[in-house]
């Protein structure tokens, strides 16, 4: 089975973690947006909540950006 969410990101925050807005979800990181640090430390976060493996997400839009689109592929 495999879905998309979509995401709304918040780097260099004070904790990590998971909440919801307006349906979609709003991960904060601690990690700051230098070479990927905060798109490892949002599909490590993500992984945790959803309670799938990390091998189980992939970024599929936003890269670069705040706004991103993970899928997860679960067997």
């Amino acid at each position: 089975m495999t879905e998309s969410i979509s995401l709304i990101v918040k780097t260099g925050a004070r904790e990590n973690a998971v909440s919801e807005l307006d349906g979609k979800l709003v991960v904060r990181v601690k990690a700051h947006r230098e070479k990927g640090k905060a798109n490892n430390a949002v599909l490590r976060i993500l992984s945790e909540h959803l309670k799938v493996p990390v091998s189980s997400l992939s970024l599929v839009s936003g890269k670069t950006s705040s706004r991103k689109i993970v899928r997860v592929v679960q067997v």
